[in-house]
C-alpha cells in the first residue's frame, strides 16, 4: 500500500488573470525529522496581529503532537513549539 504525501502549500488569486497559481516555492512546511510524510497533515492557519500561525497534526514515534509554527507572510514558516503530545493512546485531530 502506498502511503500518501502530504505536503503544507500555498496558492494566490492572481488578479489579472482571475486564475489561482501555485506557489513556486512548494511546499512552504514539509515534515519534520522522524514524522513519516502522510502522519504530518491537517495545517488550520489564522492570524493575530500581524503574524499567521499554524497548527498541524503529526505523529512521531508513536506519540501524536499538535505542533505550532509561525510566519510573517505565509511563505516563510517557523517552527515555535510542540502545543500538546499523547501519552501514546491516540492521535489528535487537528
Amino acid at each position: 500500500m502506498e502511503m500518501g504525501l502530504n505536503r503544507h502549500s500555498v496558492s494566490h488569486i492572481v488578479k489579472t488573470e482571475s486564475t489561482l497559481k501555485k506557489y513556486e516555492g512548494n511546499p512552504v512546511i514539509t515534515a519534520p525529522e522522524g514524522v513519516p510524510t502522510d502522519l504530518f497533515r491537517d495545517p488550520k492557519v489564522w492570524k493575530h496581529d500581524d503574524t499567521y500561525y499554524v497548527v498541524c497534526g503529526a505523529s512521531k514515534n508513536g506519540f501524536a503532537q499538535a505542533r505550532l509554527y509561525k510566519s510573517t507572510d505565509m511563505f516563510h514558516w517557523e517552527f515555535v513549539n510542540v502545543l500538546a503530545e499523547s501519552r501514546g493512546e491516540g492521535g489528535y485531530k487537528c
